[in-house]
Parts: C-alpha cells; sequence; structure tokens
C-alpha cells in the first residue's frame, strides 16, 4: 500500500491546476453570460479533519480526500450550468449518472 502513496498524492499538482483553471474560467465566463456561479465553498468542506479520533495521518488522508472529492463535485457542476446555458440538447441515450441540470 505505502507504494501506491505517491501516485495518490501527485494527482494533487493535477487537483490544484484543475482548481486554478475552473475557478478562473468561472470568474471570468459566468459573469458574461449571466449564468449563476458556483459557491465553491458549498463543495469544498474539510470537516472529517476535525475528527478527534483519527490520529495525524488519517487526518490529512481525509483532508486530501474531502479536496479531491469536493473539487470534481465543484466542476461538475460549473460543467452542468456551463452544458445548461449553451447546450439545452439532450442526450440520445440514458446516461448512467446525469448531472444536477
Amino acid at each position: 500500500m505505502i507504494l501506491t502513496v505517491p501516485v495518490i498524492y501527485a494527482c494533487l499538482i493535477l487537483f490544484l491546476a484543475l482548481d486554478l483553471a475552473i475557478t478562473a474560467y468561472q470568474r471570468i465566463c459566468f459573469p458574461v453570460y449571466g449564468i449563476p456561479k458556483v459557491r465553491r465553498g458549498d463543495y469544498l468542506i474539510f470537516d472529517r479533519g476535525r475528527l478527534t479520533y483519527l490520529n495525524a495521518i488519517e487526518k490529512v488522508h481525509c483532508v486530501y480526500c474531502s479536496y479531491g472529492n469536493g473539487l470534481l463535485a465543484y466542476v461538475a457542476e460549473i460543467a452542468a450550468r456551463t452544458e445548461q446555458h449553451f447546450c439545452p440538447i439532450g442526450h440520445a441515450q440514458n446516461l448512467r449518472q446525469e448531472h444536477s441540470r
């Protein structure tokens, strides 16, 4: 298991780049088209790292998972609002999981 830790945490670089890019995209483009902005704080919630029964390593893992999963949910909502505004055409087949819009 310890051999996978560098691979798992290397994704942090990609997450940070995605976070910066999608936040810039939303701040620049959404006001131009009148699309309501997504509140980042509604998706990036870091409460599990404060659980007292976790040791320090578990808290770091929980914060990392909260960031990764929250970021991806934030990105999905931004993409959903973008699609809703620009492309109201439905899919030809049923999707396994549809977004909120």
